[in-house]
């Protein structure tokens, strides 16, 4: 289960509050002094010839990743969504007030429970706490100031919660087809029965969007599972609907809206596939705004998408390939629903996989959309996971999980956990855990804290030799 084969790569900042430059000494930040082998720049044209040719070719692009003032950020975000399992009002209020927030309003309809609150993220108390033992490491790694935010939290399937009405959840869930979103270019589609319920909910929260639009505040969306989908549609609709169609974007260039979404089924795609970033720029959005979080282990946030363990391991059978062929063709080609590399929907938004190991602990890596399909899939961890492809599993009971449709077997199937490199009790006990939303709280804080502690050790080890890295620098500068 540790072993995605994805490409290791460092965090780097996705703002310029997350700058590397700001989180390093000034002396490793100026330009470095001129080679030594540039010094002989009029020597003959063969020597310059046989220079470039020595030349070591240039470092690769470091991958893109979110720095650790944006990964306490997701971290704070994923357990106020755990909130909204809370079925007393107090309770909710009394959370959010321990972090700062304040509760503007709470909700809840036949599918979900929802609550809207003001406040700032503040990134700085929480590297005074985490580098209490080394305040001047703290001091060195200025994050943002904190700035007010408007937060849109909603629940996942509570099955247990006594609002919730059951039948009527399992035919939304059921209507899994996916259907042109009210509002939006008709190229872009959604789970018909998520749409409907975002919808309900937007009539909902419309008044409490309108009054940040009309004070400036922006919105965050964000939720776990279902809560995460829906957040989803729901940014969508805001993103048609808002009075400030101009989007609002803060000095750093940070746009808002934002969507966070924790271990969430995918309900977005373009009619005629291609990517999610097709849904984005159809929205007027860019991928940073939607940033999507999957516990490694986590079989839900893979329901539907290509990558569904059902559905790869049904591709792999002769016979379900020649349909899905045979569909695609009678549709005119191109990579609609049910199709060769396509199940149902998409990824919309950046993906981040957080990853765990002994060695290392909790760390994110962000998943380029050529990346998303190896990474997330969980038929390829290791010989274990090889061998249970060949296997045949019983689906659970009904309605047993996630987005998935109670009546569609391979769907329930992925959502809960059956199938591929997730078979067997130990294995669906893991998937239970790495779905539940305290495991996204806990494991983006620790991935969090340890990006600030190397960030802070390496500050330090850099202030160190700063003097003797000043000298050199005068020294080849003469």
């Amino acid at each position: 289960m540790r072993a995605l084969g994805v490409r290791r790569g460092g965090a780097t900042a996705t703002a310029a509050s997350c700058a590397a430059a700001r989180l390093l000494p000034p002396p490793l930040r100026r330009a470095p002094p001129p080679a030594r082998a540039f010094a002989g720049a009029s020597a003959a044209g063969p020597q310059k010839q046989q220079h470039r040719q020595q030349s070591p070719p240039p470092p690769p692009a470091a991958r893109r990743g979110l720095c650790w003032v944006e990964q306490h950020r997701a971290a704070m975000i994923a357990s106020w969504s755990g909130l909204c399992y809370q079925s007393d009002r107090s309770d909710v209020e009394a959370g959010l007030a321990a972090d700062g927030l304040s509760l503007v309003a709470h909700g809840r309809n036949d599918f979900t429970s929802w609550f809207v609150a003001d406040g700032a993220i503040d990134a700085a108390a929480f590297a005074r706490r985490a580098l209490s033992e080394r305040s001047a490491a703290a001091a060195a790694l200025p994050p943002p100031p904190p700035r007010r935010e408007r937060f849109v939290l909603l629940r996942g399937v509570q099955w247990s919660a006594p609002d919730l009405d059951t039948p009527k959840m399992a035919r939304a869930l059921a209507r899994v087809w996916p259907r042109p979103l009210a509002g939006a270019r008709r190229e872009v589609v959604a789970h018909d029965g998520a749409a409907e319920m975002a919808a309900v909910l937007f009539d909902q929260l419309r008044p409490y969007l309108d009054h940040a639009d009309d004070a400036g505040i922006p919105v965050v969306f964000g939720g776990h599972s279902l809560g995460g989908a829906l957040s989803k549609l729901l940014m969508a609709l805001y993103r048609i609907h808002a009075r400030r169609h101009g989007g609002f974007t803060w000095p750093d260039g940070q746009p808002a809206p934002s969507c966070y979404t924790f271990g969430s089924p995918p309900v977005l795609a373009h009619a005629d596939g291609g990517g999610g970033h097709r849904v984005l720029s159809l929205l007027g959005l860019s991928p940073a705004q939607l940033r999507n979080f999957v516990l490694q282990g986590d079989p839900v946030p893979r329901a539907m998408l290509s990558v569904d363990p059902a559905f790869q391991l049904l591709s792999g059978l002769p016979a379900f390939r020649a349909l899905l062929e045979l569909r695609a063709a009678l549709a005119g080609g191109g990579r609609g629903p049910l199709s060769p590399g396509r199940f149902l929907f998409e990824s919309v938004g950046e993906v981040h996989l957080i990853k765990w190991s002994p060695e290392e602990g909790s760390r994110l890596v962000h998943l380029e959309p050529h990346e998303i399909e190896e990474g997330l899939s969980l038929l390829g961890l290791g010989q274990q996971g090889q061998a249970q492809q060949q296997q045949v599993q019983q689906p659970p009971p009904a309605g047993a999980a996630g987005l998935a449709a109670p009546a569609d077997a391979p769907a329930a199937a992925a959502a809960a956990g059956w199938g591929g490199g997730l078979a067997g009790p130990a294995a669906t006990v893991r998937a239970v855990m790495d779905h539940h939303h305290g495991s996204y709280a806990q494991e983006l804080e620790a991935a969090a804290r340890r990006e600030l502690s190397r960030l802070a050790a390496a500050g330090a080890a850099a202030a160190a030799e700063a003097p003797a890295v000043g000298g050199a620098g005068r020294v080849l500068g003469r």
